[in-house]
């Protein structure tokens, strides 16, 4: 007889604080800090955890090297003090990677028990759905009461979400509009400031939800998974794109029986998908056109930060502050960054800084070559798409994905 296992009051309340990654509020302590839920409760777990392992000696510790290396990044950004022109935005993303990494060492002996690995895995596919739903309301509705409006209950819900002052600065450079064939449209955000963090939550849920269908069969998780690929679509991120034909490819090369009627059938769906023309392959198509705004400026920032890292190849410039070099005395809160994780951190905490952030990154994909199982197959598949979306953003530094980030790591 198979008997259900019950959990502890920790273990639920550490379900409950990842089920509200996503829809965590913000709260504005003061007039100029927005300071999101999630980064108060986390120190709260970690302090708790911490001397309660401590009480009962028995404290489990991840030895692996990318539990080092978060360490190591931390460490260094509190040295880069010590030449940051403008510590107050040094402190800023210290008390923010201070707030956050903790979390992987809650996590981490709490995965090792499998129902909690299993349990774990469900709630993030269904914030994963939920999200995708509240995407997709958003994305139709704009065709039943009009874009301005649809927009304007978004800017209403946005100080909810990520605070007073932060929602400011996502206001005045927001990508919430995308120009398709001429037309312009609401792309789907869901909760999150932006529709490529948005995608990238998203897409790391898709080959969760395929994995839980390989292993319950249960419909609802196939028709979430295809849920939530739609609302992805429906972003219009290039980036979510290329991260999910990457993935795509990777789990069909490493893990498909590439000779059955269905994998064969699948390869000729998405190739029709992408020779058709239609909204989305145009978009992401687009990708390869240089004279796209987005895209010529993307590049320009690339060479900035390739040369500020060229200049500054041992220290960076100081955490926090690429946007100091580029624009001295600009407000802290103006979005001046790399546009992408590996340059961010080049530039701030030079070279090693860059290589450590990297190595975290690859290393679930190194992990799965030296020893497939489907479990790290699929940890691998998601780190593909974190891998090629942080070419082109800077997830680490999204306080609704860098806890799931370290929650992937910590398998």
């Amino acid at each position: 007889m198979i008997t259900k296992r019950k959990f502890s009051k920790t273990e639920l309340a550490l379900f409950f604080l990842i089920g509200l990654i996503p829809f965590s509020f913000a709260l504005n302590p003061t007039l100029t800090i927005d300071l999101a839920l999630i980064r108060i409760l986390i120190p709260i777990f970690f302090l708790s955890w911490l001397f309660s392992s401590l009480f009962k000696k028995r404290l489990i510790i991840d030895s692996r090297f990318r539990a080092w290396l978060l360490i190591f990044i931390f460490l260094l950004a509190i040295c880069s003090l010590f030449w940051a022109p403008n510590s107050s935005k040094a402190w800023r993303k210290i008390l923010f990677l201070g707030s956050i990494f903790p979390f992987y060492w809650i996590i981490f002996p709490f995965l090792k028990k499998k129902t909690n690995l299993n349990l774990v895995l469900k709630i993030i596919f269904g914030t994963a759905f939920v999200s995708a739903l509240i995407g997709l309301f958003q994305f139709f509705s704009q065709f039943i009461f009009g874009i301005d409006t649809v927009f304007q209950v978004q800017a209403h819900l946005t100080p909810l979400f990520l605070g007073k002052n932060f929602s400011k600065v996502v206001l005045e450079y927001n990508s919430w509009l995308v120009n398709i064939n001429g037309k312009t449209v609401f792309r789907a955000l869901g909760l999150f400031p932006d529709p490529h963090l948005f995608s990238l939550f998203l897409n790391l849920s898709i080959p969760i939800g395929f994995y839980l269908f390989s292993k319950n069969k249960q419909f609802f998780s196939l028709i979430g998974t295809l849920i939530i690929l739609l609302s992805s679509l429906l972003t219009f991120s290039r980036a979510g794109y290329l991260s999910l034909i990457l993935a795509f490819a990777f789990f069909w090369l490493f893990h498909l029986n590439k000779k059955s009627f269905w994998n064969i059938l699948l390869i000729l769906i998405f190739s029709l998908f992408l020779l058709i023309p239609n909204p989305i392959n145009q978009r992401f198509f687009s990708i390869f056109n240089f004279q796209d705004g987005s895209v010529s400026e993307r590049l320009i920032l690339w060479k900035t930060g390739l040369k500020v890292t060229q200049n500054n190849f041992w220290t960076g410039v100081g955490i926090g502050n690429l946007s100091e070099e580029l624009r001295p005395l600009s407000n802290q809160r103006i979005p001046i960054y790399a546009h992408n994780l590996f340059l961010d951190f080049s530039t701030e905490l030079g070279f090693f800084g860059g290589l450590a952030i990297f190595l975290i990154i690859i290393s679930p994909i190194m992990a799965f070559f030296r020893q497939s199982t489907p479990q790290k197959n699929l940890i691998a598949t998601i780190f593909i798409i974190i891998l090629t979306n942080s070419m082109f953003e800077t997830p680490f530094y999204s306080v609704q994905i860098l806890p799931l980030i370290l929650i992937l790591l910590a398998i």
